[in-house]
């Protein structure tokens, strides 16, 4: 994949995440540099919203000293570049505690080799370990990325690794996960400055995200994801359904406060799961 496929935001923090590397590791190090998530060209579901997400591979042997320091310095390029909110005031750095537990708008995830061999989601993902083994749907969201995603500089990651198996589980987490994500939104949603609004579609997104892979084993669009699920919803439901994915898509190219679609959201992510449910049930007769 080209860098001039991207936006001017996103080519310039990716070329500054490089020279990080390069100069505080050394791209001898560097297995692979992957980007996945919105900023895929083919998904045009690039937005204000969005953050840029990459996944940095680095070879077993790398220093841990090393990683740090370079941690540390992509951090500061994510604020730098607006991928990142600066620590302020005591609500936001809790938002910012929240967003590195569940690795929520964060546009960077640094491993090593083996992690990723052994598909070691909070070590990939930089997550809490414990709430990545009790609420993250993980094999859901690793095959979301292996599938999804464009190759910037080695390895591609699916030549590293292979797709795990998605068990049961992972489909109830999504909806345990989301819905906390949600409530979580409604909580903060007062509190103008700290933007409730992308919480509630970040958990809307997920939740198409998670519900459409596990019942077709796919990775898709967010566009034909809602077409499925509006389609597979009741017919009495329907044009609710596309009513409510309609300002979903609108919000996510121009958040703004909308206390009607975030009290409408828990109601469709638990929707959205139980169509998910059904149609997996369905499709495996």
């Amino acid at each position: 994949m080209k860098l001039n496929e991207l936006n001017g935001k996103s080519q310039n923090y990716i070329k500054d995440v490089l020279k990080i590397i390069q100069l505080y590791i050394g791209l001898e190090y560097l297995i692979s540099l992957t980007l996945f998530g919105s900023q895929i060209p083919e998904k045009l579901e690039n937005n204000s919203v969005s953050d840029c997400d990459l996944l940095i591979i680095l070879s077993n042997d790398t220093p841990s000293k090393l990683m740090k320091q370079c941690e540390k310095r992509i951090i500061a390029l994510e604020i730098k570049h607006k991928f990142r909110d600066q620590d302020g005031s005591l609500p936001k750095k809790a938002l910012i505690a929240v967003q590195q537990s569940t690795g929520m708008f964060i546009s960077h995830f640094l491993t090593k080799e083996r992690y990723f061999q052994e598909n070691n989601f909070s070590k990939i993902f930089g997550v809490n370990r414990v709430f990545s083994i009790l609420f993250a749907p993980r094999h859901i969201v690793l095959n979301n990325v292996i599938e999804s995603n464009k190759s910037l500089y080695g390895t591609p990651i699916d030549q590293i690794t292979n797709k795990p198996d998605v068990p049961v589980a992972d489909i109830l987490k999504s909806l345990v996960m989301n819905l906390m994500i949600s409530f979580f939104s409604l909580l903060i949603s007062p509190f103008r400055s700290l933007k409730a609004i992308k919480y509630q579609l970040e958990a809307v997104k997920w939740s198409l995200r998670a519900s459409n892979y596990y019942a077709f084993e796919e990775a898709s669009t967010l566009d034909e994801i809602i077409t499925r699920f509006c389609l597979n919803s009741q017919k009495n439901h329907s044009n609710k359904c596309k009513q409510f994915y309609k300002r979903f898509l609108a919000l996510r190219a121009h958040p703004s406060d909308d206390l009607r679609f975030t009290l409408r959201s828990p109601v469709h992510i638990l929707k959205i799961h139980r169509i998910a449910i059904m149609l997996k049930n369905y499709l495996a007769r």
